[in-house]
């Protein structure tokens, strides 16, 4: 189902996530730049890799209605749990416990991410986490002679 969007057009209640599977150097990370490069800058998120807390912390960034790209998916495999949460329920949090500075005591902060966040991955993996896969669609290059060739 689709609704408006506060930024104008329509958006997806849990959009589909987007995994480009191929060998290296095939295409993967050009056609993800492409499919970037169609978006609004304010809509992307890019980076290389992350890891399973800094998911939580992107919250302050705004990551609702957001294409969240990472370069390779062996980059997040750490954050794999989170992702998977963030694309099924289209939120997270977590409450973390830090000590003040001067008093030492501890404090309780939380950490809220709101979706929805589609998800753009590229991989040459073959093993990729089957409860990723069944939340994206996946994608590959063809490399074949005759493609290659018209290339």
């Amino acid at each position: 189902m689709s609704w408006p969007h506060p930024r104008g057009g329509y958006s997806l209640d849990k959009p589909l996530g987007l995994i480009i599977q191929s060998s290296s150097a095939a295409g993967k990370s050009s056609l993800a730049d492409a499919i970037l490069r169609l978006m609004p800058v304010e809509a992307c998120l890019a980076c290389s890799a992350m890891t399973s807390q800094s998911l939580y912390y992107l919250g302050q960034q705004d990551l609702q209605h957001k294409i969240l790209s990472i370069a390779e998916e062996e980059g997040v495999r750490d954050a794999a749990y989170q992702l998977k949460l963030l694309q099924s329920e289209g939120q997270l949090s977590l409450v973390s416990n830090s000590k003040q500075k001067g008093s030492g005591r501890t404090t309780t902060e939380r950490y809220q991410v709101q979706g929805p966040v589609a998800l753009m991955l590229t991989t040459t993996s073959l093993d990729i986490d089957p409860e990723l896969l069944n939340r994206c669609l996946v994608i590959s290059i063809d490399e074949s002679p005759t493609q290659t060739a018209a290339i």
